[in-house]
């Protein structure tokens, strides 16, 4: 049942963008982890990009797991989506510290 699973990460996705905004980093980040863990199990490599460049404009990259944004790159980078990869590029530049979230 991929939509019911893809709804549900995609609710897990938002509720890490919550936890973030709201100060809760340590809290995000473990959510953050689920949900991209989740993208590679269903072996949906776009939505794990696009959760990266989500997470990326409500908090710095230390909230990801370690070589998050690389991969998310990368994969766009492979598929040639240019107006995705600059929207990731562009949320790493603007990536609010955790002082300004």
């Amino acid at each position: 049942m991929l939509r019911g699973e893809w709804v549900g990460n995609v609710r897990r996705s938002l509720e890490a963008a919550i936890a973030a905004l709201d100060g809760r980093t340590e809290e995000a980040g473990a959510i953050y982890a689920e949900a991209l863990k989740s993208w590679r199990t269903l072996q949906l490599p776009f939505d794990h990009a696009m959760t990266v460049v989500d997470a990326l404009s409500v908090h710095d990259e230390t909230i990801l797991p370690d070589g998050a944004v690389d991969d998310a790159r990368a994969f766009l980078q492979r598929i040639g989506a240019q107006p995705a990869l600059a929207r990731l590029d562009r949320a790493a530049a603007d990536a609010p510290t955790p002082s300004q979230a």
